[in-house]
């Protein structure tokens, strides 16, 4: 035969393969290792140069004498091998795990190429075939020949599952492997594995899974997953974490990303954790939707509730809000629906303070970014009742704070808070010690600067008028929803929303009436005073409508004071 090739096992991951030609180069190998073993190659006679090279160009006597030495020194090679690992102290075994493997599989494969050399050599030479019969017989068969055979002579002192690991992946037998992960996870409680151990044995699920290479949907895979993740949340691994939980089940990947959101607190980690996520296929928009959703579920408003527990919700709720507004105009109208939900009942329970943090944290044009938003996704459809209803909702929150903002400019230049200072009065002696022309130059500055005082009060006064009459005279009223209809009365949230209106509208409304008297009153308009009068009573607004029986009778009670001043 011209030639033939001895396969290695490549097991999966080592394919090599060795070549034997006519000349049997395995057996002109022979001579060099001989020498290593101090193994005799040729008679005394013959050892010169010429007779090996005799031997090498294919003499039949002296490859059969070489076959015969191959044997030879495989056999010495495995005895003193095997007696070198029985004399090793146990840890030293431990410690050269992996260099016991390789000598295994050498072992392995030159055994493989010992009977690929008998195949060659037997049909010519019955004493190679009783040799090789003499060596198996002292020998005995159970030398390790295959990866099976090699791992299980390797686990009789290796404790540790990676070689039972290493065995299935040689082999290809996927699911297998998994399998000893669990069998050596579940074996552990909880802690117990070290982290570089969970870290391979997570990387390596991953892969198999990505790969294509595991079929069964193993419940090791989640369970793997869920405690890498939360080992790296104690190691603040924060950012990394969405890259692991994407991998889980999908009945579980969406569930255990919640969870894991609604535990950071910080915008920096939220921002980085939510970019992360949408890189590795997560849908972000919806993420945030959900996280805030939780956290309304969780946190619910009513009368009955104490007030320090209205606080810690409305606390939380607004630190939820902000999942919202990280994806802009994906979920802007989710953002104004949910800011609009949230001030509604801040403004009930007189939560004024967190109505103003949330109003503060809001985008200023929220409103216009919604509908810019419909406009820019739908040009051809009309903007729905709905949003505009929103729209108009949101900008009646901002209108009463814009309100109050400029009553308290007022009231603070009233009480001489902020108003701009005279000059210093001068003393009676500093006084009669100016010339004429100094004591006009001062009496010139204090008169401009009671004008500049003036004009700064009818500023701030008018800024003040002006914004109360803006909410008071609102056209179709301050917070007024639209009329509902009949299929409205089925939906809980709308006849919630409408009845929480009517409710605010009888304290803010009355509120805001008191405060525009409480300027006319200390400016020294009594008429002002008595058309505000007019206004509660008019029809085209109806304020008085609004208001209940007590506080309208403060309301005109406070007015005919104003009145009293005219007789």
């Amino acid at each position: 035969m011209d030639g033939f090739s001895v396969a290695v096992p490549s097991f999966g991951l080592f394919p090599h393969k060795f070549r034997l030609s006519n000349r049997c180069l395995k057996c002109e190998n022979l001579l060099s290792e001989a020498k290593i073993l101090n193994f005799p190659t040729a008679s005394p006679e013959t050892n010169d140069g010429r007779t090996n090279g005799r031997m090498m160009r294919g003499g039949g006597d002296d490859k059969r004498r070489l076959a015969k030495g191959h044997f030879e020194i495989s056999r010495r090679r495995i005895f003193r091998h095997n007696e070198f690992i029985q004399l090793m102290p146990s840890k030293v075994m431990r410690i050269m795990a992996m260099d016991r493997l390789w000598a295994y599989l050498s072992c392995a494969a030159e055994a493989l190429l010992d009977e690929e050399l008998l195949q060659e050599h037997k049909k010519k030479d019955g004493e190679l075939m009783a040799l090789a019969t003499d060596i198996q017989r002292r020998e005995g068969m159970d030398l390790p020949k295959d990866v099976h055979s090699i791992f299980a002579e390797l686990r009789n002192n290796e404790s540790r599952p990676y070689y039972t690991l290493f065995e299935h992946l040689a082999l290809e037998r996927w699911d297998f492997a998994v399998r000893s992960i669990g069998e050596y996870f579940n074996a552990k409680k909880e802690g117990q594995i070290a982290a570089d151990e969970l870290r391979f044995f997570v990387h390596l699920v991953i892969l198999l899974r990505l790969s294509g290479k595991c079929f069964t949907d193993l419940p090791i895979f989640d369970a793997l997953i869920e405690q890498y993740s939360k080992l790296l949340q104690q190691m603040r691994l924060i950012t990394i974490v969405p890259f692991y939980l994407y991998h889980l089940s999908p009945e579980k990947s969406t569930e255990k990303m919640l969870d894991f959101l609604m535990k950071l607190t910080f915008v920096s980690e939220q921002k980085e954790v939510l970019e992360n996520a949408m890189k590795i296929g997560f849908d972000v928009p919806n993420l945030c939707r959900d996280v805030y959703r939780r956290f309304k579920d969780k946190h619910n408003f009513g009368p009955n509730i104490a007030r320090e527990a209205l606080r810690k919700a409305a606390e939380e709720l607004i630190l939820a809000w902000k999942w919202l507004a990280f994806c802009e105009t994906e979920t802007v109208w989710d953002a104004i629906i949910e800011a609009n939900f949230l001030l509604r009942k801040f403004f009930l329970y007189g939560l004024m303070s967190e109505a103003l943090q949330l109003m503060q944290l809001a985008p200023e044009k929220l409103p216009e970014i919604a509908l810019r938003t419909f406009q820019t996704e739908f040009p051809d459809k009309e903007i729905p009742t709905k949003l505009k209803d929103a729209q108009r909702e949101f900008d009646c929150y901002q209108l009463y704070f814009e309100a109050i903002s400029r009553y308290s400019e007022w009231q603070n230049h009233v009480e001489g808070n902020r108003a701009p200072e005279l000059p210093t009065k001068l003393s009676d002696e500093r006084w009669a010690r100016m010339d004429i022309r100094r004591r006009t130059e001062y009496e010139l500055s204090v008169q401009k600067a009671r004008d500049c005082l003036q004009k700064y009060y009818r500023l701030v006064e008018t800024r003040a008028i002006e914004i109360l009459e803006v909410i008071l005279k609102m056209s179709d009223g301050w917070l007024v929803t639209i009329p509902l209809r009949d299929e409205d009365l089925a939906d809980e949230e709308i006849v919630e929303r409408a009845e929480d209106f009517v409710r605010i509208r009888k304290d803010y409304l009355a509120s805001l009436l008191q405060k525009l008297i409480d300027i006319y009153h200390r400016s020294d308009m009594p008429m002002s005073v008595l058309d505000t009068a007019t206004l509660i009573m008019d029809p085209i607004y109806c304020l008085y409508k609004a208001l209940d029986k007590e506080k309208l009778q403060k309301l005109l009670k406070s007015i005919s004071q104003a009145g009293a001043s005219l007789l």
